[in-house]
């Protein structure tokens, strides 16, 4: 008889009786047709494949159980408490996804297949695929299952998902297919298999009882350990290829820690799909760096593959691991060159380098920077730059819009000279400045951002005021506010503002918001969760597609784009910020902490992103807040903060010019 087999559904689990059928999505037509040398499974409809190749793995899948914090069911999300692994040596060593053992716990417990329990303890991690090597104290050889060949590894093939958290003797159980390989950077087959808290670390089998992969929580738009977490209902899972891990498995049981390896470059983050690799910035004391690569380089060959885009790149740098060698061939102009580089886990963050200048922000078909406001005690105040001047070029490289002074200054760090010219008048001036680290304070008053525009005669405008807004493909609610006065020669600022509907009222919020919208010119978006009391992180997607909403029907600036989020909506605004730093310039957090699981990458070059957190700094919930804050500021963000007077309200009106001030300054350079 076959065993017994837990389908479950996310955060309500349940057990099936003995003589379960299986419901699919396919079928396979009353029989199976097993890949050349294998044996042909004695059964007949597709129900038995499915449980037979549970059957034939589950031996291999067991239960894990960290003793420091609650269980899985409890807190799904926390990444503590229980969570699944796949043996992968029959001397006792076991491999897991980090979810659930994101920091070394005071004890871990393992649960085989047949009920016998194990100490357990961590090996190493492999930190660039987020799985944790664990070995068992026991004294009996471990069933080791059978990797799925990579050329067996189609999309379209069943896809078995594998897990051992909701009881112990038997395994719990979703079924897809796979959806795609290679995905990730080149690390991970993509399934739409259920695959949720309740089976990471477990496997993702074939129907011949073959493991595809090791299960984990990853996506598209970030490297953290929670990245993925908000994917779990969406049809889209990864997994680590299982011939991956047995390809690693011995330097991980030699207690290596592996990590991604850093070139150290950035590109332009618009299409990725389909732009040439052409650098737009080179981190000083990178392997690049150190190779001689420059800004402007495109990079052809990886390894004596071609590469002809962004993404074909990152894939095959994404792979590897640091210390390991990558051949590159570079175009510069006519020349090309090769160069061997050694990726390395870590840089030193950078830190953007500021001039000390804020620009007018002139009609969207401007080519030229006016100073609109110089900072007091900047390297261009002790220049002689004043209000009115017009920059004409940045290192030696002409520039019309803001844009093109921030590009030319992505590279450029601290302590780093920058060769100006600015003009007044008649007079041109070349000064020689010395830059420093972007403020954490905002000024007291700022003057207008932009001048009046000359009247027009009416033409038609998308709806302005307050705007209903509904997805087709979310149930969400959501509202926009337009300044009345909207004018398509202006660029906005787009703040998506993240609350729980019964911690602040959406109305209330965009009437302190709207006298401040008109006169700054911004554009407020309200998404509202589908819960009223809580974010879930799938809806990470919704709050980007309403950013994208805005970005078609408006014009806005790229440099104002903010994320803003009050007490829960604080940690929904992080995960948000993180996984579209392509798009987003700006983070605000009020009453808010960061969850531990949330690692920071560093500051990126090119992906510009400012924080500021507002609190009262008071007690305990305050100390959280600057802890979090601290973990920005350690990765090279620029973090300003805001004293709130109330540590129980959201911030007063009289209270709010701060955060719009800081909001009106994200374009200074």
């Amino acid at each position: 008889m076959t065993p017994p087999i837990h389908q479950p559904t996310y955060g309500a689990p349940h057990t099936q009786p003995h003589g379960l059928i299986f419901v699919v999505a396919c079928c396979l037509g009353g029989f199976v047709v097993s890949p050349a040398g294998a044996e042909t499974p004695d059964i007949a409809r597709e129900d038995e494949a499915v449980a037979r190749a549970v059957q034939i793995v589950a031996p291999s899948v067991v239960k894990i159980r960290s003793l420091t914090g609650p269980d899985l069911e409890e807190t799904p999300v926390r990444g503590t408490g229980q969570t699944s692994g796949v043996v992968v040596g029959d001397d006792g060593f076991v491999i897991t996804s980090d979810f659930g053992l994101p920091d070394v716990p005071a004890s871990v417990l393992v649960t085989l297949a047949d009920g016998t329990q194990s100490a357990a303890q961590i090996i190493s991690r492999d930190h660039s695929r987020h799985l944790v090597l664990l070995e068992l104290a026991i004294d009996r050889p471990l069933p080791v299952p059978t990797a799925t060949p990579d050329a067996d590894v189609r999309v379209g093939a069943w896809a078995i998902a594998v897990g051992r958290t909701v009881g112990e003797e038997v395994p719990n159980v979703a079924v897809g297919i796979v959806s795609a390989v290679d995905r990730l950077h080149g690390k991970a087959i993509q399934s739409d298999a259920k695959i949720s808290p309740l089976n990471y670390g477990g496997a993702l089998t074939d129907i011949y009882g073959r493991v595809l992969g090791v299960l984990v929580p990853l996506a598209p738009q970030g490297s953290q350990r929670m990245a993925g977490v908000e994917w779990y209902d969406s049809g889209v899972g990864f997994a680590i290829p299982m011939t991956h891990v047995f390809q690693i498995v011995e330097k991980l049981k030699a207690g290596t820690d592996l990590h991604a390896g850093i070139l150290g470059v950035s590109f332009d983050s618009r299409g990725a799909y389909v732009s040439a690799p052409k650098l737009a910035a080179v981190l000083p004391n990178s392997p690049a760096g150190e190779a001689g690569l420059r800004i402007g380089d495109v990079i052809t060959e990886a390894d004596g593959r071609p590469v002809e885009t962004v993404m074909q790149l990152r894939n095959a740098i994404g792979r590897r691991y640091a210390g390991e060698k990558v051949r590159l061939v570079v175009a510069r102009g006519a020349q090309q060159l090769m160069r061997e580089v050694e990726l390395v886990d870590r840089l030193r963050p950078f830190e953007h380098a500021f001039l000390g200048l804020l620009p007018i922000r002139g009609p969207a078909s401007s080519s030229d920077v006016t100073v609109r406001f110089v900072y007091s005690g900047s390297p261009a105040e002790q220049a002689g730059i004043k209000p009115g001047d017009h920059v004409v070029s940045v290192n030696n490289r002409p520039v019309q819009s803001i844009g093109d002074v921030i590009e030319q200054l992505n590279t450029v760090q601290a302590g780093d000279e920058v060769a100006l010219v600015a003009r007044r008048g008649e007079l041109v001036q070349r000064p020689r400045l010395m830059a420093v680290g972007l403020p954490a304070g905002i000024p007291r008053s700022l003057p207008p951002a932009r001048g009046t525009l000359p009247e027009r005669t009416a033409t038609d405008r998308p709806p302005v005021g307050v705007v209903p807004l509904r997805l087709p493909e979310y149930a969400n609610a959501c509202t926009l506010y337009v300044p009345e006065d909207y004018d398509a020669r202006v660029r906005y600022g787009v703040v998506l503002a993240l609350m729980l509907p019964d911690q602040l009222d959406p109305e209330r919020l965009r009437n302190l918001w709207r006298p401040f919208c008109d006169a700054t010119d911004i554009i407020l978006a309200v998404p509202q969760p589908t819960d009223a009391r809580a974010w879930r992180p799938a809806e990470v997607r919704l709050v980007r597609r309403v950013l994208d909403h805005v970005r078609d029907h408006y014009e806005t600036d790229p440099h104002r784009i903010v994320v803003h989020g009050y007490r829960a909506g604080g940690a929904m605004a992080c995960l948000v910020a993180l996984s579209s730093r392509e798009a987003v310039r700006g983070l605000s957090i009020v009453h808010a902490a960061l969850p531990d699981s949330l690692v920071i990458p560093a500051n990126d070059p090119v992906q510009r992103l400012a924080v500021l957190g507002a609190h009262s700094g008071e007690g305990r919930q305050g100390r959280a807040i600057a802890q979090s804050l601290q973990r920005f500021r350690d990765q090279g963000y620029p973090v300003s903060t805001q004293q709130v007077s109330d540590p129980e309200q959201y911030v007063p009106q009289e209270e709010l010019g701060e955060l719009i001030r800081w909001i009106d300054t994200l374009d200074r350079f």
